[in-house]
């Protein structure tokens, strides 16, 4: 085991969330925290649809996004910083900095959606460590953090399908009860 592999163990064993997740009814969601992936080129339509959905739902969003591109002269940020997880808010043995993901971490929500397709540990630390009663995604991580994974089929793009990812999402809560 390498060294970063223990610091991340122990950052992850302090920050985790104490809050029991399983699935919840719509009914019973109020506020819900959604990562959009700005690298997709259709993130603003999706941005839209899920802003839409869940208002249409009587469901509070906080949007955020991550962007984990390289950045120079021909690719800009395309979202605000302090909405954005990128490359520079992980230091050393890949750990996040705590001034980014600790306010948004300490945020208590109903339900947090990931359509990141990132596997950095930036993003499974905030699986890990938001504090909601119901968490899905579309990435796989170690001791499983989401309660519902939704992963694209037929498509090797890492970007495909976020919009029909979050519908599928929506439309499975829907169906419990």
């Amino acid at each position: 085991m390498g060294l970063g592999n223990l610091f991340r163990r122990h950052r992850l064993k302090k920050y985790s969330s104490p809050v029991e997740t399983g699935l919840l009814p719509l009914k019973d969601i109020r506020k819900a925290i959604v990562i959009i992936d700005a690298e997709d080129p259709s993130f603003a339509e999706c941005e839209r649809i899920v802003s839409e959905n869940l208002r249409r739902n009587g469901i509070d969003a906080e949007i955020y996004y991550s962007d984990f591109r390289k950045f120079n002269r021909d690719i800009r940020p395309v979202t605000a910083a302090e909405r954005t997880f990128r490359k520079k808010d992980s230091g050393v043995f890949g750990l996040p900095k705590m001034k980014k993901v600790r306010p948004f971490i300490g945020t208590e929500a109903d339900m947090f959606i990931s359509l990141s397709p990132s596997d950095l540990f930036i993003m499974e630390f905030i699986a890990k460590s938001v504090r909601t009663r119901f968490k899905a995604g579309r990435t796989v991580f170690t001791d499983e953090p989401f309660d519902l994974v939704i992963r694209p089929s037929g498509d090797d793009e890492p970007h495909a399908g976020q919009k029909q990812i979050f519908l599928k999402i929506m439309e499975f809560i829907a169906k419990v009860e």
